[in-house]
């Protein structure tokens, strides 16, 4: 009870402090999207801890609500997961998505990163150890459709591993290559070339350039090279 105590009073402090602060920069940033539709909710009860915010500067076509929760037992947490419900600009709902997550921390201040290389929203914050946000929306496999990648995991200094869902009918699909084979949320995205790139600390000194070729014909992707950077 003490434990659950103390994150309530952290998490209202936190978010009088994220209202006031970054309700601004939210609303300027969705001057492209037609309708304003932005809220925040934390929710703590029975040893769960739930932040829920819905964006629909994100995307032209849809809202996305996300939420992350963590249950504790004895004042740890011991389970975490990823909910992502895709709605249309109406807010009727398209697809869900739940994603168990190995992230040991609430999102960053309490509040998700999130970046759309569709809209062009917050593509422009500084990238650090290929961290692109919590929850990214693109165009990965050149359909002109976009697509998603949610972090579930973080290594040493490579930042985090992301999990692909690629839209294919009106749903959004895992995509086991990108998932299993990449990785990491590319870089670069070359769409003349169908040609994805990440980036990766290979050694102390040395870091990697990884190519990943798209056939849109088959729809499968085929590894390229691997060109590596050391420095003296």
């Amino acid at each position: 009870m003490k434990y659950l105590s103390l994150v309530i009073s952290i998490l209202l402090i936190v978010a009088c402090k994220h209202d006031s602060k970054n309700s601004n920069e939210k609303f300027e940033a969705i001057e492209k999207v037609d309708t304003v539709f932005v809220h925040d909710t934390t929710l703590v009860r029975d040893s769960v801890a739930t932040l829920t915010s819905v964006f629909n500067q994100l995307s032209y076509k849809y809202n996305y609500k996300i939420s992350f929760t963590e249950y504790y037992e004895n004042s740890e947490a011991y389970k975490h997961f990823w909910t992502v419900e895709i709605f249309d600009k109406k807010m009727n709902l398209v697809d869900t998505i739940i994603l168990d997550s190995y992230l040991y921390y609430f999102p960053q201040d309490m509040q998700f990163v999130t970046t759309s290389y569709i809209t062009d929203f917050n593509t422009d914050m500084k990238i650090m150890d290929e961290y692109y946000g919590d929850v990214v929306i693109a165009d990965v496999n050149f359909d002109n459709l976009e697509d998603l990648a949610i972090a579930y995991d973080t290594g040493a200094s490579n930042g985090p591993f992301y999990t692909f869902y690629i839209q294919n009918n009106g749903h959004f699909e895992r995509d086991g290559f990108l998932t299993d084979s990449v990785y990491k949320f590319p870089g670069k995205i070359d769409r003349r070339h169908k040609q994805i790139t990440t980036y990766w600390h290979a050694t102390a000194s040395c870091s990697s350039e990884n190519l990943f070729h798209y056939n849109s014909k088959t729809k499968s992707w085929k590894r390229g090279e691997r060109i590596l950077h050391c420095f003296d």
